[in-house]
């Protein structure tokens, strides 16, 4: 799934009103960061990156390391798992 698309339908969900800026808003910001795609299964995401992508080598690694079952790929790409508490 693409990144816009998959932020368009997340924010879909929050806010129907305003579904046309929403996406074009998310289409900017993917664009932006340099982010091809964000594919998401139930507990973890995966988001891939361009190769023009403007990311900080030392930040991601901190946050891969600081982060439990983050991983990042020499491929441009990186896996998060989610952090789900039914509690709320």
């Amino acid at each position: 799934m693409t990144c816009a698309k998959n932020l368009w339908t997340a924010t879909a969900r929050a806010s129907a009103g305003a579904l046309p800026a929403l996406r074009v808003f998310s289409e900017l910001l993917c664009e932006r960061a340099g982010v091809l795609a964000i594919d998401r299964k139930r507990d973890s995401a995966t988001i891939k990156f361009t190769e023009q992508a403007q990311i900080e080598p030392e930040r991601l690694a901190r946050f891969v390391a600081q982060s439990k079952g983050a991983q990042f790929s020499p491929g441009g790409s990186a896996q998060v798992q989610s952090k789900v508490n039914p509690a709320g």
